[in-house]
């Protein structure tokens, strides 16, 4: 899959194409809308997530390895606004795609890699503070379930997609072999994020 996430033919420069301008308008938006109620608690956020950008862990069961910073995106989901989380989210993955790396990636991957986390983000954070959820009071535990789910698909299903068009496979053998089993972890994410928030929430930092 490393050498898929290094190339991509002709037909698949469209979708990374789409996909980057999609994840730039989301990250317009966060900027934009930005809202940040207490931002030493945002940077205190950022900067943990940032320095463990580099840390990655191998899991039993899937071939890629998995970063630590995704539950720093996850407890984002929870503890901070749309706009800090996708700006979260992207700055990490900016710094991932340069710490440890073998071979400078080249500014269409960066792109592709920070735009599939802008929307990943997005639309994570969008669930988990949906207003109708919240105002027919539905269960922090299921909401982040699904911000979870949303955040698992859209940040693995379109590097299955560009691999699978690289090596001309199914989108389907490539996400199920390098992906799909990695979703336990991060419904684990969630689960540890949710009881990190109710750990802060405990000591008298509010959340959104």
């Amino acid at each position: 899959m490393a050498a898929a996430e290094q190339q991509r033919p002709g037909r698949g420069r469209g979708e990374s194409g789409v996909l980057s301008r999609m994840g730039a308008v989301s990250l317009g938006m966060a900027v934009a809308g930005w809202d940040s109620p207490d931002l030493l608690k945002f940077a205190g956020f950022l900067v943990v997530a940032t320095l463990s950008a580099g840390i990655q862990f191998n899991a039993p069961g899937i071939t890629n390895a998995l970063s630590l910073s995704l539950l720093f995106a996850l407890f984002g989901v929870v503890e901070l606004t749309g706009s800090e989380t996708v700006i979260l989210s992207c700055t990490f993955t900016l710094v991932q795609c340069f710490w440890n790396q073998k071979r400078r990636p080249s500014l269409e991957q960066v792109a592709f890699k920070v735009a599939t986390m802008a929307l990943a983000a997005t639309v994570a954070a969008w669930l988990y503070h949906e207003p109708w959820m919240r105002a027919n009071q539905v269960e922090a535990a299921i909401r982040l379930a699904l911000a979870t789910t949303a955040f698992f698909v859209l940040n693995t299903v379109p590097v299955a997609l560009a691999g699978a068009l690289a090596e001309e496979v199914s989108v389907w053998a490539v996400w199920q072999e390098c992906y799909f089993w990695s979703f336990p972890y991060y419904l684990g994410g969630g689960v540890v994020a949710l009881l990190a928030s109710y750990a802060v929430h405990l000591a008298g930092w509010p959340t959104v």
